[in-house]
């Protein structure tokens, strides 16, 4: 019987989560170097153009209250 991406995936998510973040390693340590960076970089930008936004007051931010309100 093949797996199929839902079947891994449902699988993947009934892990712990010290089990899934060790998966998740495996699985980015299994892509080319040249994906990996080029994500890494996107986060790297992303991070850096909300800073930049927070600092000019473009963006506030959320409270602590706000944040955890949908908990």
């Amino acid at each position: 019987m093949a797996r199929t991406l839902d079947d891994v995936r449902d699988q993947a998510l009934a892990l712990s989560p010290e089990e899934r973040g060790a998966l998740a390693e495996e699985l980015l340590d299994s892509l080319s170097v040249e994906f990996v960076l080029d994500v890494r970089q996107a986060w790297i930008s992303e991070a850096r153009r909300r800073l930049a936004d927070l600092k000019s007051g473009h963006d506030v931010g959320l409270t602590r209250a706000e944040f955890f309100a949908d908990e």
